[in-house]
């Protein structure tokens, strides 16, 4: 230390704190100056949240008879496997709601399709979305026009369209001495009895026999859904005015939209658990839809939180063996922290104690080997 200055290069309390470091300083002390921390690779902040959220929540045991069963398929299932089972059990418990608001009647249906005994039934009901737009369409196109025909069904349809293609090409209804000159769509129609009517005018016009057309598209889609739903056993009133039934179609259909998705979200959850054990029992109807989907979500819940609880545990013995071959006592000691704790609340504190303190460069400078 240069003493011939004008000024002393330390202050009595500089001084004064060199010679205290300096009695206390030692061999090992001045190794640890040299010390760096190994490179650890901790999950994020956001997977030891998840996963410590997964353990708190988990739920209590469950002992039914279903939850038991499903215990043993589920057994041995990864984390990302449950996680999914979860999801899906969320989606069925969501459309098994959707499908208590239905009509008696289609719930029925759903367990009849569940079973297997209308399976290839409700695939006729496939075609019912494109019949309700066909049927709003026409519906339309005829408006507040009064159609009366002596018949209806889909010859009749498809005569009165043909004719009203005809004379919209340009032919025209003839009647009296030219009637020998008639098309064979006008003979067709002639067949079925008196012309239909518009507003009372005989439909002897490319408008008119257009109007009369789609007035029998309507009613023939009607009739159509109508010998479906009475095979499934669903007898619903369709003989009332055109519009009226038409607006009964668009109900119709959204009922079968949810029983779709009914099954769809059955068939999901059937997957899942079959590519666990492909010995998991076929669902057969919406009660027993209804307690797989709810044991199997408490049962998947459970095994997140069991799993979450082994990674976080196997990431704590990570980062303390990492760490456990430092000279420093401090290191040492805090390796031996928290080893005997077992339970979930425990696990969740200090496995996120630890895993955040390891991602924080502040939190590790707080060990005196590091002030050091």
């Amino acid at each position: 230390m240069p003493l011939l200055t004008a000024t002393p290069p330390l202050t009595v309390e500089e001084l004064l704190t060199l010679h205290s470091l300096h009695q206390r300083s030692s061999v090992e002390r001045a190794r640890r100056r040299h010390q760096i921390f190994p490179e650890l690779s901790l999950p994020t902040q956001r997977e030891v949240q998840y996963a410590c959220s997964a353990v708190a929540q988990a739920p209590p045991e469950a002992t039914s008879s279903e939850t038991r069963g499903l215990l043993a398929i589920l057994e041995g299932a990864s984390l990302e496997t449950l996680a999914r089972i979860r999801d899906l059990c969320e989606q069925l418990q969501g459309a098994l709601h959707d499908a208590e608001q239905l009509d008696p009647r289609f719930q029925r249906a759903a367990d009849d399709v569940l079973s297997g005994r209308a399976h290839h039934l409700w695939g006729k009901t496939a075609e019912f979305a494109d019949l309700v737009q066909a049927a709003q369409d026409a519906d339309r196109v005829v408006g507040t026009s009064a159609v009366e025909t002596p018949v209806t069904g889909r010859a009749a349809f498809e005569a009165y369209d043909a004719l009203a293609r005809k004379l919209d090409a340009g032919d025209t209804w003839r009647s009296g001495f030219s009637r020998f000159r008639r098309s064979d769509e006008q003979s067709a129609v002639e067949v079925l009895g008196e012309p239909a009517t518009v507003d009372g005018v005989a439909a002897t016009t490319a408008p008119t026999a257009r109007i009369v057309a789609e007035h029998l598209r309507a009613l023939d889609a009607v009739r159509v859904v109508g010998i479906v739903l009475r095979d499934l056993g669903i007898d619903i009133t369709l003989d009332e005015s055109r519009s009226r039934a038409v607006g009964t179609l668009a109900f119709i259909n959204r009922d079968r939209g949810i029983v779709d998705s009914l099954i769809a979200r059955v068939r999901d959850v059937e997957s899942a658990l079959r590519e666990v054990n492909p010995g998991a029992p076929a669902i057969a109807n919406v009660e027993q839809a209804r307690s797989v989907a709810r044991s199997a979500q408490v049962i998947a819940a459970a095994g997140t939180a069991e799993a979450s609880k082994t990674w976080l545990e196997s990431v704590g013995m990570y980062v303390r063996g990492e760490i456990a071959g430092g000279a420093s006592p401090e290191g040492a000691r805090w390796h031996g922290l928290s080893t005997t704790r077992t339970s979930t609340a425990s696990t969740q504190h200090w496995t996120r104690g630890t895993v955040l303190q390891a991602n924080s460069v502040t939190s590790w400078t707080s060990y005196p080997c590091m002030r050091d």
